[in-house]
């Protein structure tokens, strides 16, 4: 088949270089081989049941398109659509009364292979406390021998609380312990299936009509203790300068400023970087500079996480960094460390600027 096909041979070795873990995984499942040497490998599977096997070549091969397809959608929005037919799938409860919400990177469409699925389960008031953590058990149960891990701490009490979140507990919880840290958590809020007021009550709490001097303080002493204790130095793909947690403060800070006028902007960085740029936070051109930069920062977090060393940002073999240039479309691997350096410097400096403008 290889010698009658030759772009499967391109496709194999271009992963070969860039993913050997991801051609590993697919000799354990025979669909997402099939689908890599056919080349259908770029088109998303349809998932309308959480079979294992399917459900394990729909994500990887959602990996193997990102990565082949530079031009193509972003590789963390090829996952979410993954996680969120899976959670359709899997949800068994009345969506009438009941919905799931993304958060985090999941809420965004921006997941990596290590990201968990970040979520809040909502229950309307007429749902009783027993049936609704019934049903949420359930649920996380059908997950279990997935490639994915649902992760429900950041919901209210995180894990100390219940796996349900019902609508009058979330308003007494606000009423009573809501910090700004969880505010800037529940922005990045997507509702993948069920009720439309959950969301709509996850939002008006994410934000409040205006934010006050204390919501600033708190932010402003929590990104300072997070940098100050981050394990991976500098040069930490997501927490060092310039990585991905000073862009999702960039967006959710600048959202958080805008009070309730962000509570219907999309959770994806496109739509929240528009609001940002509509109401004169952020300049147009910062914007597709950092949204370009954050895209091949997460390209570069994905493809190390499938190569050798994770922690590191750069492969110690010289032909794995000169493949990983050629996928960012850069001509040798010095050129990309140095266009990464500039990128995350831009990021920061857009980082700053908005400390400067909204928690100053």
């Amino acid at each position: 088949l290889l010698v009658s096909n030759p772009e499967s041979l391109v496709r194999l070795q271009a992963l070969e270089r860039l993913a050997p873990r991801l051609l590993e995984i697919s000799r354990g499942l025979p669909g997402l081989a099939e689908r890599l040497l056919s080349g259908e490998v770029v088109e998303p599977m349809a998932i309308k049941r959480a079979d294992a096997d399917l459900v394990r070549s729909a994500w990887w091969g959602a990996v193997a398109a990102g990565l082949l397809e530079p031009d193509g959608q972003p590789l963390g929005r090829r996952l979410a659509d993954v996680a969120d037919a899976v959670a359709v799938a899997t949800w068994g409860f009345d969506p009438d009364r009941s919905a799931v919400i993304a958060l985090g990177s999941w809420g965004a469409r921006d997941l990596l292979t290590t990201s968990d699925l970040d979520a809040l389960v909502w229950f309307g008031a007429d749902v009783p406390t027993e049936v609704a953590e019934a049903a949420v058990t359930q649920w996380l149960k059908r997950w279990a021998d997935l490639p994915m891990k649902v992760d429900l701490r950041l919901r209210p009490e995180g894990r100390f609380g219940r796996l349900a979140t019902r609508a009058s507990a979330l308003e007494t919880y606000a009423e009573q312990h809501l910090e700004p840290w969880e505010r800037f958590a529940l922005g990045r809020s997507r509702r993948v299936i069920g009720a439309p007021a959950g969301l709509e009550q996850v939002r008006a709490l994410a934000y409040p009509e205006a934010w006050s001097a204390e919501m600033k303080a708190q932010l402003h002493q929590m990104k300072g203790r997070i940098e100050r204790e981050r394990s991976g130095g500098t040069r930490d793909l997501k927490l060092g300068p310039g990585g991905s947690d000073d862009f999702a403060w960039l967006l959710g800070v600048g959202l958080l400023s805008l009070g309730s006028q962000a509570r219907g902007v999309a959770a994806d960085a496109e739509s929240r970087l528009a609001a940002l740029v509509e109401s004169g936070r952020v300049p147009g051109a910062t914007a597709r500079d950092v949204l370009s930069a954050h895209h091949r920062g997460q390209t570069v977090r994905q493809l190390r996480a499938l190569q050798d060393d994770p922690d590191e940002p750069w492969p110690p073999s010289p032909a794995k960094l000169e493949s990983m240039a050629a996928r960012l479309g850069y001509a040798s691997g010095v050129a990309l460390i140095q266009a990464h350096a500039e990128d995350r410097a831009s990021i920061r400096a857009a980082w700053e600027a908005m400390a400067r403008q909204v928690l100053t």
